[in-house]
């Protein structure tokens, strides 16, 4: 009778082994599935930003500042640590404060006059200020995650590109806003 306990020991725990083994690799698999749809979006948000950037630098209608501060996001968002200080900053507050200041403010007055003017330049410059920080957001894994959570509160901000412009131009050098978490925010 002990030797049926204990081939059946045996069995149940090469069973359970077996489960554990294909759950493990089936969750590898699934973040590598992941992490592979991540880099191909990136990889396609990039391309957009490029062309958008192309077409908007190139046009005589574009001002000079605001080619500057297409030229200065793309510049900062190469940064690994840049990304990931704006979109750990994304996902932990709304950027609907940002949106009201006075520096996004004026920069969405730019490109109201734009958008009256040259609608289609207006449209370049939207797609590549979003392509930019999407696809600087999904290329590293550490950033990649919250922008994804934060994406869509982004997207239903008002001002948004002005914001985001606004957001990523001061990510170089020093803190984005404030690096505490919400809470401590108000108490400091």
């Amino acid at each position: 009778m002990s030797l049926i306990v204990q081939d059946l020991l045996s069995a149940a725990v090469i069973a359970v082994a077996a489960v554990v083994t294909w759950h493990l690799r089936t969750q590898a698999a699934d973040r590598h599935h992941q992490r592979v749809r991540q880099l191909n979006e990136a990889a396609d948000f990039l391309a957009m930003h490029v062309r958008d950037m192309a077409l908007f630098l190139e046009h005589p209608a574009a001002t000079a500042h605001l080619k500057a501060l297409l030229m200065r996001c793309s510049a900062v968002l190469e940064d690994r640590e840049a990304a990931e200080r704006l979109t750990g900053w994304a996902a932990s507050r709304t950027i609907e404060a940002l949106a009201d200041a006075q520096e996004t403010r004026a920069i969405d007055e730019e490109l109201s006059l734009l958008r009256r003017s040259e609608p289609d330049l207006a449209d370049c410059f939207d797609t590549a200020i979003v392509a930019a920080v999407a696809a600087a957001s999904l290329r590293w894994p550490e950033s990649a995650a919250r922008f994804e959570a934060a994406f869509p509160r982004m997207m239903a901000t008002p001002r948004r590109d002005a914001a985001i412009v606004a957001a990523v131009t001061r990510l170089e050098p020093g803190p984005l806003f404030s690096v505490r978490p919400v809470g401590a925010t108000a108490a400091a």
